[in-house]
């Protein structure tokens, strides 16, 4: 049946998964990766199913009652909430750090972007590429973008939590700032999850506490991640049930 397909799957793509993991260990740390080799990094298998993707009222509230700068009608664009299927992937335990990133420059005589206020330090998230950029780092690594229904998946498992640690915030779980923690930022576009002036970001991994049911850190809060679909404000209104995109 399709659950046993799903299992198979997902057992199929981790053994590919651990043995090109194991194939990057053996290689000298200090040797730049070669284009299109993946670079030595932590991956989680996602097993193929459902989940439940989007918004409910009831979480829109929470949020907003939580963080009164969250506006309602950016939590609109994540309804209505649907079942989705997909198909079992890998992704990234991690954000791409800027050690990562500058070897994939220094293989590819591609320019760092510009650096933020607190510099390039190596095991933080690097900041400031562009969709593309990311794309590119993407396809040099052997790897690719996940999707919109792919991230969420790794961040909140199939059990309908609303954070990647459960249906209650947790402040130490997370790498970010509210508007009630920081009133002079409230004037801010976006500014809920941003950082005011003088703050930075922080290492990956830094609040291990915060990981997804599949181990996934740092997906919420630290910095913005890129996906590989493009944005659609009523997407989900019409979104394909089985691996849209």
């Amino acid at each position: 049946d399709m659950a046993d397909q799903d299992r198979k799957r997902s057992l199929e793509l981790c053994r590919r998964v651990c043995s090109r993991l194991r194939e990057l260990g053996r290689r000298h740390k200090s040797q730049p990766p070669e284009f299109g080799v993946q670079v030595a990094t932590d991956m989680a298998v996602v097993p193929a199913g459902e989940f439940q993707m989007g918004t409910t009222d009831q979480e829109t509230n929470r949020v907003i009652a939580r963080d009164r700068c969250v506006r309602r009608e950016w939590m609109s664009n994540e309804q209505p909430q649907h079942g989705v299927h997909l198909d079992a992937y890998a992704i990234d335990v991690h954000p791409v750090t800027v050690a990562q990133y500058r070897a994939f420059c220094e293989a590819t005589g591609k320019s760092m972007p510009a650096a933020p206020s607190w510099g390039w330090l190596d095991d933080y998230p690097v900041v400031n590429v562009t969709w593309h950029d990311a794309v590119q780092y993407c396809r040099w690594a052997g790897k690719r973008l996940p999707t919109e229904a792919e991230w969420e998946k790794a961040a909140r498992g199939v059990d309908g939590r609303a954070f990647p640690w459960g249906c209650e915030w947790n402040a130490s779980a997370v790498h970010s700032v509210s508007c009630d923690e920081a009133p002079a930022y409230q004037g801010l576009s976006h500014g809920c999850g941003r950082y005011p002036p003088g703050s930075q970001a922080a290492p990956v991994g830094t609040h291990p506490e915060g990981a997804s049911p599949y181990g996934c850190q740092d997906m919420i809060g630290n910095v913005w991640e890129w996906c590989a679909d493009w944005y659609g404000g009523n997407y989900y209104d019409r979104s394909p049930r089985e691996n849209p995109r």
